[in-house]
Formats: C-alpha cells, sequence, structure tokens
C-alpha cells in the first residue's frame, strides 16, 4: 500500500510566521525548479562558447517548445492541488485517484505535444521568423531532441507534483539534480564533440536534456512505485473531468505567460538580428532561474492553501497566502539588489571574455529591466498559486491573458518601434504586463478569502 499522508502542518497566528511552514515545502519544491533552469542556463554557458548562432538557435527552439510544455504541465496541476483538498477534506483515495488522472492526462499531452513539434519543425516551422540558415538549422536540431523529451518530462511532472503533495519533495530534488549531472556532462560532449564525436552544437545540448529528463523519470518513479501501484488499483478509477476542469485552466494561464516571454524573442530575433536573440537569452535565462523560488513558493502555498480550503478554514487560508506572498516579496527585493550590483558582470558569464560586446551590452540592459519588475513577478506569482489552492482557476487564466497578451505585448512592441528602445522595449512591455496581473491577482485574492466565510457557512436545513 501507498504510504499514508503527513497530518496537515498546524495553523500558526500571523502570515509572518507561515515563512518556516510554507518554506519547508517550498524550498524543495523550489530547488527542483532551479534544476530546471540552471539545466537551460547550462545549455545556454556550452553553446554561448560555441557559437553565437548555436545560442540563438537554442534560444529559438526553446522559446517555440517550452508554451508546449507548459501546456502539459498545466493539465497536471491538479496532482497536487486536488489531492491536498482532498486530503484536507478527510477523503483517504483522493491522491491516488488525482496521480491516476494525471498520468493518463500526461501520456495524452506528452506524446501529443511530441508529435505536434515534430511536424512543426517538418513544416520549417523555425523559417518563418526571418533568421539566418545557420541559425535556423541549430533550432532544428535543438527542438527536435527537446520535442521527444516531453513525454518524459510530464510523466515526471505528474508523480513530481503527487510526490511534493504528499510530503515527499526531497525525492524529486534529488533525480533533478542527478539529471542535472547527467545533462551536463552529456552536453559537453556532444555539444564540442568530444571522445572523437562530431560537434553537434544545439542538437547535442537537446539531446542531453533527453538524456536527463529519462534519467530522472527512472529515478522517481522507482522511488514513487507503491504510490503508482495505488494509482493504478480499480478503486483510483475516477477524477478525470476533475482534472481535466482544474487543468484546462491553469494550462491556459501558464501557456499565456511564457508565452508572450516565448513570442517576444522570436519577434526579437527576426526585427533585431542574433545578437539581440543572445542577449535575451541570457537575461531571460538569469530571470527565469530567480523566478523558480518564487514560483515553487507558489506552488507550495498551493498545496497548503487547498489543504486548509478542503478542512474549510479560512484563517488559515488567509494565512497562508500572506505569508507566501511576504516571503516572495523578500527573495526577489534581494535578487532585485545582487542583479543591480552585477549586471555588467553577468553576460560575460555565459559569452565568456571574447563573446560579442554588442550581446553584452544589451544583456546587461535588460537585466536591469527584469530586476525592476522583480517584486511584481513574486507578488503574482504567488497569488496565482494561493488562488489555485481555492480553486480559483479561470480567473487567473483569464487575468493572465489580458495581462500578458492585451496590456504587455502591444506597450512591448509600442516602445520597440515607436520609442525606438527595441529589444529593452519588448522587455519593458512585458513587465508592465507582470504588474497588471500582480494588481489583479491582489484584489482578487482579498475579495475571495473576505467572501469564503459566507461559502463556508452550512446549508440551512431543508424546511
Amino acid at each position: 500500500m501507498a504510504p499514508s499522508p503527513p497530518p496537515p502542518l498546524p495553523a500558526r497566528r500571523g502570515p509572518r510566521s507561515e515563512f518556516s511552514i510554507t518554506a519547508r515545502l517550498a524550498l524543495p519544491i523550489a530547488l527542483g525548479l532551479a534544476v530546471h533552469g540552471v539545466m537551460t542556463a547550462t545549455d545556454a554557458a556550452f553553446l554561448g562558447r560555441h557559437s553565437t548562432e548555436a545560442l540563438a538557435g537554442s534560444g529559438l527552439g526553446a522559446n517555440i517548445y517550452l508554451p508546449v510544455l507548459l501546456l502539459g504541465y498545466g493539465m497536471v496541476t491538479g496532482v497536487s492541488v486536488l489531492a491536498a483538498q482532498g486530503r484536507g477534506a478527510g477523503d483517504a483515495l483522493a491522491g491516488a485517484r488525482t496521480l491516476r488522472a494525471g498520468l493518463i492526462l500526461s501520456v495524452v499531452f506528452g506524446l501529443g505535444g511530441a508529435l505536434l513539434l515534430h511536424a512543426g519543425v517538418l513544416a520549417g516551422l523555425n523559417g518563418i521568423f526571418g533568421m539566418s540558415e545557420a541559425v535556423r538549422q541549430q533550432a532544428d536540431d535543438y527542438l527536435l531532441a527537446l520535442a521527444w523529451s516531453t513525454p518524459f518530462s510530464v510523466i515526471f511532472q505528474t508523480i513530481k507534483n503527487h510526490a511534493e503533495s504528499h510530503g515527499r519533495p526531497w525525492r524529486a530534488l534529488r533525480w533533478l539534480l542527478l539529471g542535472l549531472v547527467c545533462n551536463a556532462v552529456v552536453c559537453r560532449i556532444l555539444v564540442f564533440g568530444d571522445f572523437g564525436l562530431p560537434s553537434m552544437g544545439a542538437g547535442g545540448a537537446g539531446l542531453a536534456t533527453l538524456a536527463g529528463r529519462l534519467l530522472m523519470l527512472a529515478g522517481l518513479g522507482w522511488q514513487e512505485r507503491d504510490a503508482l501501484r495505488s494509482a493504478l488499483r480499480p478503486e483510483a478509477k475516477g477524477g478525470l473531468r476533475a482534472m481535466i476542469d482544474f487543468g484546462i485552466p491553469c494550462s491556459i494561464h501558464l501557456t499565456a505567460e511564457v508565452g508572450v516571454f516565448s513570442l517576444a524573442p522570436l519577434l526579437v530575433g527576426k526585427w533585431f538580428g542574433a545578437e539581440s536573440l543572445a542577449a535575451h537569452q541570457i537575461a531571460v535565462g538569469v530571470a527565469g532561474l530567480a523566478f523558480m523560488l518564487p514560483l515553487g513558493i507558489a506552488q507550495a502555498a498551493g498545496i497548503r492553501v487547498g489543504e486548509a480550503f478542503g478542512r474549510r478554514d479560512q484563517a488559515a487560508i488567509r494565512r497562508i497566502g500572506g505569508g507566501a506572498v511576504q516571503f516572495a516579496l523578500v527573495f526577489m527585493g534581494l535578487y532585485a539588489a545582487l542583479v543591480v550590483l552585477s549586471h555588467n558582470a553577468i553576460p560575460e558569464l555565459f559569452t565568456g571574455p571574447d563573446g560579442s560586446e554588442k550581446t553584452k551590452v544589451i544583456a546587461a540592459r535588460l537585466l536591469l529591466v527584469a530586476a525592476a519588475f522583480a517584486l511584481a513577478d513574486g507578488v503574482q506569482v504567488a497569488l496565482a498559486g494561493a488562488l489555485r489552492g481555492i480553486g480559483d482557476t479561470r480567473y487567473t487564466s483569464i487575468a493572465g491573458l489580458l495581462a500578458y497578451w492585451a496590456v504587455g505585448l502591444p506597450i512591448g512592441i509600442f516602445l520597440a518601434f515607436a520609442a525606438d528602445l527595441k529589444v529593452t522595449g519588448i522587455w519593458i512591455g512585458l513587465a508592465a504586463g507582470l504588474g497588471f496581473a500582480a494588481v489583479a491577482f491582489t484584489w482578487r485574492w482579498y475579495r475571495r478569502v473576505g467572501r469564503l466565510s459566507k461559502e463556508f457557512e452550512p446549508a440551512p436545513p431543508r424546511a
């Protein structure tokens, strides 16, 4: 039998005291998310030393790939949140039922995403963005390898969500770290062609990512084999509709946010060239790595808020959400200060001393913009996670679409051309979108939590 779920963590009296409780769950989740970012940064570091075309090509391929991957990740978000809600409500089968539904969705969306991306490469998808033939070829090679890592990655995410929701976040982190080591070793060999192998550039980096993800899935699947057996038992049937209803808005929100950050560099590469695209890849890699801790906080908040929601405990919901926001603000404030102090030195870590000076200058400027929107980014992601915990996924998806596509992208394009800020203008627009999302989610959080006391009132007896 699967191990019994841990008892609920004790409630505390104020949001500040929630730091230690949320941190115990958020820290391993965030470190695991950071490993994903380090994998991308590792690829960028090797490819930046290989050639500007390889780095730009990996950026082009990755930005097409990421929305497809996150579509699958969004669909299995309910594995952690719905299981936590069920546990809070005393449903002993919630964990196994949500894991089973998540595995079904991960196979469907993982394989579907791989086939869609492969067909896109064969149809010349990377060629429509006007990059040079050398960049396009590197992007094709990179995207093909990433495409077929998608099923492994989404299934791993499903099992990871289940383990985290049941108090076992360190297991996933262990295998993520081993996957990172595997990725780095294979990447170094294949990108430059060590041991007599041909130099594969971006394609080698993509194959290294595939190898790392396969190792991660095999390892975590073995450690979670009892939970997987429980999910395959007949009594765990059901819950697929609830998972789909929860997952579709989460996928829309994730894809809307990351999709606009993925479209932006494609436009940058088409309009402003490979050096601007490489600079964007450096800046978004650094910003994305820092974003992992607030994202971990958001996921931890979603689990803890979900459990409190299942218990119908409004006071705990308010405290957990407030503590998550404070936690995110403290970290993002420290990150912003560090970036401001070192924004000129960071780009050289990716390009090396002999890299393009223009790329370094542009990347340093983009890092300053990233520091400026760090606090808003922390608030919006923490509250998005907390809102998911109370099941409010539709609002976050609609507000996210408006923030990133109706506010951020139009402002960015306007500033890029009308104000002649080029790629910097694109980033300022994206920052405006994040600010809009932070305000919208803050308003929604306080409004929804304030109304929970009425929602939790027992229904009056029938006459």
